[in-house]
């Protein structure tokens, strides 16, 4: 991902990789991501009861983009433009920490570690080497865990939500 380097001081709206185009969020991509979140991926992350809250943190995350405090991106297929998932990286300046989901129908094709990979390749020249970045994932959720491990991300601890649902934190 290479077209954010000249300005690598303020948040990208685009950043590119070898498969992948990464665009700041917008309502543009409203029925892809209620589609593919409906019970099959970010279930505990974006759960929205219908398009109009989808839309409203669609705009908070646009408004949090303009203070620089939150990057929240569609990931396209760079032939075609297909919506394939979400990465993120939000918490900038206090403790940040990087999401990243992909559809069912992509997942297994290395994407997300693309997306991140690109992603916290913009954040190290930003902030540089040293700062640690949060990643958290649902304790039985394999895919992100298996995606923690191709990556070398340290396991720091498991926590627990107020539903009691278990993650596990890791720092890449």
């Amino acid at each position: 991902m290479h077209s954010f380097l000249d300005r690598p001081d303020q948040l990208p709206e685009r950043l590119e990789s070898e498969r992948l185009k990464l665009e700041l969020v917008s309502v543009q991509w409203l029925d892809e991501i209620m589609a593919e979140i409906r019970g099959n991926v970010a279930r505990y992350f974006l759960n929205f009861a219908d398009k109009n809250d989808l839309q409203t943190w669609i705009n908070e995350n646009r408004r949090l983009f303009g203070r620089g405090e939150k990057l929240e991106m569609v990931m396209l297929r760079k032939t075609n433009g297909e919506f394939l998932g979400m990465v993120s990286i939000r918490n900038l300046g206090i403790a940040p920490e990087i999401g990243v989901w992909v559809k069912v129908s992509a997942q297994g094709q290395g994407l997300a570690k693309e997306a991140l990979e690109g992603l916290m390749s913009w954040y190290r020249i930003k902030h540089g080497v040293q700062e640690k970045v949060k990643y958290v994932v649902e304790k039985d959720n394999s895919s992100s865990l298996g995606l923690a491990q191709k990556m070398g991300m340290t396991y720091k601890q498991d926590i627990a939500d107020q539903a009691q649902i278990v993650y596990q934190e890791f720092l890449i």
